[in-house]
């Protein structure tokens, strides 16, 4: 891992320039009264794109940075999406865009590979942060963002129409089709499907019980561009889901819509789902519990577990501003639970985590920690999603034998990687 930055060695580099700013100031009568805002950049402001969730806590967060640094910072809301990250990408080599981004961290390829974002030397990284975290914002050894959100699936259950704990999926799917059987609900359970384009990601802790984790891990756990989801576990899990489709137990055509409001009108027992539908499930009054999905294949379930995080702009003109907000601001306890106020997302930060006083987000982010892998960043991701929901879809459908579907999108995704 990337030692961590000793604050001091920043403050004592602040000082020397802060004195010489300082003789400066005393033969200019122009010059600025703070002696930090030369150092962290001159009277450019900061730039942040951040998404609606964020501007709140940020703005707060900017008072106080410009009041101890004299360095004003101008939050601008751009919600992530390919449209933001392309401007991004775009403007990063001119010396334009902002100067930091909120972005998460699946695009770490991406934007590393291009040299848009700098490396961070994070402070005492491993007492700061979650360690599912710290392994999301690594890339090549290196850090490359400041984490302050993770999320991922877990299986929720309605209490008011069962109190088991399955064991196994098949167990879930035995007792929801039990209560089908007595007409209390209309589907074992449900969870986000699209009749488009599929939904992996909702179906992965299923498809990695099986043994078939998207790509294989080095001795470090960083994943290779090697697939890992080919070979007899993959083929085990297609004939499973085709099993779940045969029996109606798993619709393409449920989207995150009709699965959430299907469990929020007691149509299912179970939901396999992320934080945020809980919203509106709690809005419902709801009784849940919060569990781990059980295996499918026998083997651990491991839900992706996504990390949303600051990224500092490579040829950014105020790059010593930047680290320090992202670094000495950004990272502590109490900005990360301003910043957890609004978007209502579990805390990257140890003591935030601990904090935030939610104790159904607290098991979403126990299953994060003891359950989940970070979602691959590798630029060989960008291959894989479109042929893996398409075929799943097939699977689900009847649309041809499922192992020879899933062997020919492995070829397809092989190719893809290789291209």
């Amino acid at each position: 891992m990337t030692p961590g930055f000793d604050r001091r060695s920043f403050l004592k580099l602040a000082g020397l320039t802060a004195v010489t700013s300082g003789l400066a100031a005393c033969g200019s009568a122009g010059s600025g009264a703070s002696g930090a805002a030369p150092l962290l950049g001159g009277t450019r402001p900061l730039t942040i794109w951040a998404s609606q969730y964020e501007v709140p806590g940020l703005e707060k967060v900017a008072e106080r940075f410009s009041a101890d640094t004299g360095v004003d910072i101008r939050v601008i809301q751009r919600n992530y999406n390919g449209q933001m990250l392309s401007d991004f990408l775009t403007q990063v080599p001119t010396g334009e865009g902002p100067d930091l981004i909120v972005a998460p961290h699946d695009v770490l390829g991406q934007v590393v590979n291009n040299g848009a974002v700098s490396p961070l030397d994070l402070i005492n990284p491993e007492e700061t942060f979650v360690d599912i975290a710290l392994q999301a914002v690594t890339y090549d050894g290196r850090y490359y963002g400041v984490p302050f959100i993770i999320e991922n699936v877990a299986l929720l259950r309605n209490n008011a129409l069962t109190d088991h704990t399955p064991e196994t999926f098949d167990d879930l799917l035995a007792e929801g089709h039990r209560l089908m059987d007595e007409g209390v609900a209309k589907y074992p359970f449900t969870t986000s499907q699209s009749e488009a384009s599929g939904d992996p990601y909702h179906l992965y802790p299923i498809q990695s019980s099986f043994g078939a984790e998207v790509f294989e891990r080095d001795a470090d756990g960083a994943y290779t561009a090697e697939l890992g989801m080919g070979g007899e576990e993959g083929r085990a899990f297609a004939t499973y889901l085709a099993e779940l489709g045969r029996n109606r137990d798993l619709i393409i055509t449920m989207t995150p819509d009709i699965s959430k409001q299907a469990f929020i009108d007691g149509e299912s027992p179970y939901f396999i789902a992320g934080p945020w539908n809980l919203p509106d499930i709690q809005a419902a009054g709801m009784d849940i519990e919060v569990l781990s999905v059980p295996s499918a294949g026998g083997q651990p379930a491991v839900p992706f577990v996504g990390v949303s995080s600051f990224m500092v702009n490579a040829n950014s003109a105020s790059p010593l501003a930047a680290r320090d907000l992202a670094l000495n601001y950004l990272s502590e306890r109490d900005v990360q639970l301003e910043l957890f106020a609004n978007n209502q997302r579990p805390p990257a930060n140890t003591e935030a985590l601990a904090g935030m006083g939610d104790p159904v987000l607290a098991e979403y982010a126990r299953i994060a920690q003891e359950d989940g892998a970070p979602m691959p960043s590798i630029p060989a991701m960008g291959a894989v999603w479109n042929f893996w929901g398409s075929t799943q879809n097939g699977i689900v459908t009847g649309a041809g034998d499922p192992t020879t579907l899933w062997d020919t999108m492995i070829t397809n995704i092989e190719r893809a990687i290789d291209a």
